[in-house]
């Protein structure tokens, strides 16, 4: 008898949701067990089916970057994408009205300022140090049909003890 081991990859489809360029961000020095939300993330979806987010994760970031939310922010938010406020849920205005982005059922577009959602995510630091998430999984389903997104989003945070090795990592070499 021959058995066969079969090994592979399988595609993960990106769907309707553009997953955009690869981009990064540092943000200001954060306290342990401070949390503190990230919006510089934009949600641009093609067609004009609802889209439901099921799920989204935090990848490659080390456990002392812990996330505790998911928020979506529609058409009245100030601007395209909000880089950070100090507190999760965010306090700030600017970034209008928020929904928990897991579970939402939305329009590809929020509305007629914005062709895009901004996604909020929530984050505490566990332990002092330098930490980095190198992207974002966005699950989710249109027209019952399931997708998954990776979206190339690496963020940078410092707390107070190593602010200087980020301000290195953000003027670059």
């Amino acid at each position: 008898m021959v058995v066969g081991v079969l090994s592979g990859c399988a595609q993960r489809a990106t769907g309707p949701l553009d997953p955009g360029e690869p981009m990064g961000s540092v943000v200001p020095t954060v306290q342990v067990s401070a949390p503190f939300s990230d919006g510089f993330t934009e949600l641009i979806f093609s067609g004009s089916e609802p889209v439901t987010i099921d799920r989204v994760v935090s990848v490659g970031n080390p456990d002392e970057l812990k996330p505790v939310g998911a928020l979506l922010a529609g058409d009245d938010r100030a601007s395209a994408a909000i880089q950070f406020d100090a507190t999760f849920p965010p306090t700030d205005p600017d970034f209008g009205t928020l929904m928990p982005a897991e579970g939402a059922t939305i329009d590809p577009r929020p509305g007629p300022t914005f062709t895009s959602w901004a996604l909020v995510l929530g984050y505490e630091v566990t332990e002092p140090g330098m930490w980095t998430r190198k992207g974002i999984d966005v699950h989710y389903t249109v027209g019952g049909e399931q997708f998954v997104a990776h979206l190339p989003a690496e963020l940078v945070v410092c707390t107070p003890t190593v602010a200087a090795q980020c301000d290195e990592y953000e003027e670059g070499p």
